[in-house]
């Protein structure tokens, strides 16, 4: 019997008509059958990843259509503390209501920008309740199978190469951008669209959650380490810095994480919200002996938020990019590569020039300014993420047990505080002196 049978059967039973009564190209077809399976290797974290293989038939001709439906796990005590409900249900959100409202605003301008907006096909994506699964409220998102078009995961589990980078930096840009072009455009249903996302703040007022967990041993594992090494502390800025951090969010990180939630009248747009390596596919052509991105996608909208653009852009880069190429500018260089890709896709939207007295108030200096307000949130997810990611796999998956088991243990303590070792210590340590040197830190002393 297999694991997930439940899944299995409802997704052949029920998904599967509800595809076809909402897809009319699909429905003008004959359905000669629908096979579904599990994959262990690919069970989400939070959701179960059904894969659906649907084969028609059209004038003898045979039509394979191959697609992912996800489902969130079964109710749990972790379910409700990694508060799963709201992150699959603004998922659906974005997939059902937002890209389709970006979509049938500009989609007549579109040229240059990626006329899916970088996510894959949507074919279902509703919030009800299911009998056949549960009691509770469920979500349900199917999607294109990426992988026969030979999309994947990149092979590096934590380091990006610039290749991949750039692409990504290019995505998130035109993505960005539509928010963008609706503001300038006054246009209303911009606000209607940040009103259908449901918050999903850091602190939660009745107990505890998985970001308690998550912050309070990575803070007191990277100040034991920096407390330990006190020659990481290599400039009086640096060192000052550190002091001020420590002593105002040591012991209350979440309160930090919340400042980054706020919101601003230009620079707010509708994020990814989880932009990094683990929610993005590549599709690669070898080139001189090497793998080069040639094409990409957007998945698991989860984290979703209404924000700052560096929730998406100081994340990835501070997780997924090497210090020495931080060091050697190419985080600059990512950031101007993504204001110029913007600026290009705003004006493509509006149909308008580049130098258009609208597109003023995005200009560099103030987008620069702005993200050296928002960009230490990069550092402090990597905090706490480096380790899990940049430590090896076998401990990786220990960790992960060890967080569904119970995020409060000692054992989820005790093995979060050693992940990957010294490296961890040092690749974060180089985020902190790398944010000090940008002045990124500044904002931890200004309560405003």
């Amino acid at each position: 019997m297999s694991k997930f049978e439940k899944e299995i059967k409802f997704s052949e039973e029920i998904v599967v008509p509800k595809i076809l009564a909402s897809n009319p190209e699909l429905k003008s077809l004959k359905l000669v059958s629908a096979k579904a399976e599990t994959e262990n290797h690919v069970d989400g974290f939070m959701g179960t990843i059904v894969f659906l293989n649907l084969l028609f038939e059209d004038n003898g001709k045979q039509i394979e259509q191959k697609v992912i439906v996800k489902l969130m796990k079964p109710a749990s005590r972790m379910r409700d503390l990694v508060r799963a409900d709201v992150q699959f249900i603004n998922e659906v959100y974005i997939y059902r209501d937002v890209i389709p409202t970006f979509l049938q605003k500009f989609r007549s301008n579109l040229k240059t920008i990626h006329p899916t907006l970088w996510c894959p096909a949507i074919f279902l994506s509703e919030v009800g309740f299911y009998p056949q699964l549960s009691n509770e409220k469920e979500t349900l998102l199917v999607l294109e199978n990426l992988r026969p078009s030979g999309f994947r995961l990149a092979s590096h589990r934590i380091d990006l190469t610039p290749e991949e980078l750039t692409i990504m930096t290019k995505a998130i840009a035109q993505y960005h951008a539509f928010s963008y072009a609706m503001r300038v455009n006054r246009d209303p249903d911009l606000d209607k669209l940040m009103a259908g996302i449901v918050p999903l703040g850091f602190e939660r007022e009745n107990g505890r959650c998985l970001y308690d967990a998550m912050y309070e041993v990575a803070m007191d594992r990277i100040f034991e380490y920096l407390e330990a090494n006190p020659e990481e502390l290599d400039s009086e800025d640096f060192k000052r810095n550190i002091l001020i951090f420590k002593k105002r969010y040591a012991k209350t990180p979440l309160k930090l994480m919340e400042r980054f939630r706020r919101q601003d009248p230009v620079f707010s747009a509708i994020l990814h919200g989880d932009f990094n390596r683990n929610n993005v596919l590549f599709k690669y052509e070898k080139k001189h002996g090497s793998e080069i991105p040639v094409d990409f996608r957007m998945i698991d909208f989860q984290e979703v938020r209404y924000g700052s653009p560096a929730i998406d852009l100081a994340f990835n880069y501070f997780m997924n990019m090497k210090p020495e190429f931080i060091r050697a500018g190419l985080m600059m260089t990512m950031l101007k590569h993504y204001h110029s890709t913007l600026i290009e896709a705003m004006a493509e939207l509006l149909n308008c020039e580049k130098n258009d007295s609208r597109l003023e108030a995005y200009n560099w200096n103030n987008f620069f300014n702005h993200f050296k307000e928002f960009a230490f949130y990069g550092v402090m997810v990597s905090i706490h993420f480096v380790p899990w990611m940049a430590s090896p796999v076998e401990e990786c998956a220990k960790l992960a047990d060890l967080f569904e088991q119970d995020m409060n243990s000692k054992e989820f303590y005790a093995l979060s505080l050693t992940a990957g070792g010294k490296p961890v210590n040092q690749r974060i340590t180089e985020n902190l002196r790398y944010a000090s040197k940008m002045g990124f830190m500044e904002m931890i002393g200004n309560e405003n």
